[in-house]
């Protein structure tokens, strides 16, 4: 029997996990017809950038992990939220600001840190009332918005 034995660098990983993502028959359709939010993170900028074609991924991160240990981006250089609504892109606008507007039907992608082990995915929360998550949680729970949480095992 023949085997074959395929490894990819982080940054394919995250290519490969971005196209997968936009490729889902849920996203599709909110980029149709919705709204399509992905919030910061380096898997994220990815998606970002395969729906925008050229992206500086380095601004589209909040907090990464580093040999180092954890780290934060300094709010000032980086980029918002990416939203599209019904494929178009919302320059400069965040999940918050259109929160009251997305419904069943719509998306919001937040890349993950890491998994635990039961597979359930880890994000770190360096903001002191949770970022980004803390303000889109209850609603995506409350008005059954689709919350899609990619991550890689690099």
């Amino acid at each position: 029997m023949k085997k074959l034995l395929a490894t990819l660098t982080p940054a394919e990983s995250k290519r490969l996990i971005a196209r997968g993502v936009l490729a889902t028959d849920i996203v599709q359709n909110a980029l149709k017809n919705g709204y399509v939010c992905i919030t910061m993170g380096t898997t994220s900028a990815y998606i970002v950038e395969e729906l925008l074609g050229e992206y500086d991924k380095t601004r589209h991160i909040a907090g990464i992990v580093v040999p180092k240990g954890l780290a934060v981006t300094d709010g000032t250089k980086r980029f918002t939220d990416a939203i599209f609504h019904k494929g178009e892109y919302m320059e400069n606008t965040k999940v918050m600001d259109i929160l009251d507007r997305l419904g069943p039907h719509d998306v919001i992608i937040k890349s993950a840190n890491g998994l635990d082990e039961d597979y359930v995915p880890i994000v770190l929360l360096a903001h002191e009332t949770a970022g980004t998550v803390g303000v889109f949680l209850g609603a995506v729970s409350a008005r059954n918005i689709k919350l899609i949480v990619p991550v890689g095992l690099e």
